[in-house]
């Protein structure tokens, strides 16, 4: 076989070229689609009360770009933000509100508890 028979035309590398290239701009758009808020509010039926026992709250799909925790108890409550990530509790005190904001949809959880032997009621409000 000779050493043209071998090479590929250039024509037929163009062509791959642009399939590959059109491949990358169709995922960069789906990327950026999906860095979009949709503009959807997840409000968890209030009144939800927060004990000593921990509280997981989930988004119904996806993630949440932001979050606002609103204490209206009587007693403060710990909320924890991305519990794979982070560890540190972020104190609430009664008749404080907690937002956290992100501009990508980063937040997959939040984890809610009291004190030992304490009772609170929050509300919720995580956009998507």
């Amino acid at each position: 076989m000779s050493e043209d028979a071998k090479r590929l035309r250039p024509d037929v590398m163009q062509v791959a070229l642009l399939d590959e290239i059109a491949e990358r701009l169709l995922s960069l758009e789906e990327m950026q689609r999906s860095q979009e808020p949709q503009g959807i509010v997840d409000v968890i039926p209030p009144p939800i009360t927060v004990t000593d026992q921990k509280r997981q709250l989930k988004p119904t799909e996806g993630a949440w770009f932001s979050v606002s925790i609103i204490n209206d108890g009587h007693e403060d409550v710990w909320a924890i933000i991305n519990t794979i990530k982070s560890f540190q509790p972020h104190l609430i005190r009664a008749g404080e509100t907690y937002p956290v904001a992100f501009n990508r949809p980063v937040i997959k959880d939040v984890l809610l508890y009291c004190d030992k032997d304490k009772t609170t009621q929050v509300r919720f409000i995580g956009v998507r």
